[in-house]
């Protein structure tokens, strides 16, 4: 009878060490919270300089991810430390390290930034070498924010917006018998070469307001690389190109061809400005019109400046 009962004993034991293992792991895995990103209008990310039209973020790229219990300051449960987590793109999706977790009875409030080195304050910088397709990734400041996510709703879908300004250049050979195969190196000038940015809890990344120059600086979009008919691109900080500024300088069978703007160039944030130059004689010249698009929900809209 003793055996009888301390065989019962065990099984049932047994039983309810097995049930609370299971709902454990059950309850854990339920409650991670889980993240789905992508770009918004993600075909746009990359244009010109040779590459690939990236739909998506590469292997290995990081996001840094803040989460709050929503409508508080509190960091949730499992997050990492100094209240954000590092994802890494893999061939499975974004993962962490980290398990950050649903908050019992409330959703979650989430922000997340690219690159994934972005300090909280300060400044972010563009590359001066964005022939380099990593170097010019790097530059490709983006945020996204999602409010109140509930559990029920599943993965955290984030949105990535660019807060920079992306800059196409397009050259035509003219009336000069130049061929534009020939151009291998080209470089535009600019007067920012970072800017200021901040985090809120509410509202995200944003910029901050720039009120000097700072200095001129060469960002290098073709080293030793063939022009092709999708140009150039760069990604450059919003603002204002003041005129009778180098704005353009490329170089063709040795010759160099500079183009200085006559009217202030304003670059908008999150917005593709794409600029077409037509070599006439041996001066440079602007195309009748130059365009800004949404980088992400399209559109276009045109600027007449400087007709041939």
């Amino acid at each position: 009878m003793r055996i009888k009962q301390l065989l019962i004993a065990v099984c049932i034991g047994t039983m309810f060490s097995a049930c609370s293992s299971k709902d454990d792991f059950s309850i854990a895995d339920d409650n991670v919270i889980k993240l789905s990103a992508h770009i918004d209008e993600m075909k746009t990310r990359v244009a010109g300089n040779n590459f690939i039209h990236a739909w998506s973020f590469n292997l290995d790229e990081q996001i840094r991810v803040y989460m709050k219990e929503h409508g508080t300051t509190n960091d949730v449960t499992g997050i990492g430390t100094g209240g954000y987590s590092i994802y890494t793109y893999g061939t499975t999706g974004f993962t962490s390290t980290d398990s950050p977790m649903y908050p019992q009875s409330n959703g979650v409030d989430v922000t997340a930034v690219y690159p994934s080195d972005v300090a909280t304050t300060g400044t972010f910088s563009i590359s001066q070498n964005q022939y380099e397709e990593e170097e010019y990734r790097k530059s490709d400041l983006m945020s996204a924010y999602v409010e109140n996510h509930q559990k029920s709703n599943g993965a955290v879908e984030l949105s990535f917006k660019h807060l920079l300004s992306k800059v196409i250049i397009k050259i035509n050979a003219g009336n000069t018998g130049i061929n534009t195969n020939n151009i291998t190196s080209a470089s535009m000038y600019v007067p920012h070469l970072k800017t200021p940015i901040s985090w809120n809890q509410t509202t995200g990344w944003s910029l901050g307001q720039i009120t000097e120059s700072a200095g001129n600086h060469e960002i290098i979009i073709a080293n030793n690389e063939t022009y092709t008919s999708a140009g150039y691109s760069a990604i450059l900080i919003p603002g204002t190109i003041p005129p009778d500024y180098e704005f353009l300088c490329f170089g063709v069978n040795g010759a160099l061809f500079s183009y200085f703007n006559s009217d202030p160039i304003e670059l908008k944030p999150g917005c593709v400005h794409t600029f077409t130059f037509t070599i006439v004689n041996d001066k440079v010249k602007l195309s009748s019109q130059h365009t800004i698009s949404d980088w992400g929900s399209g559109g276009n809209k045109n600027f007449d400046i400087e007709p041939l």
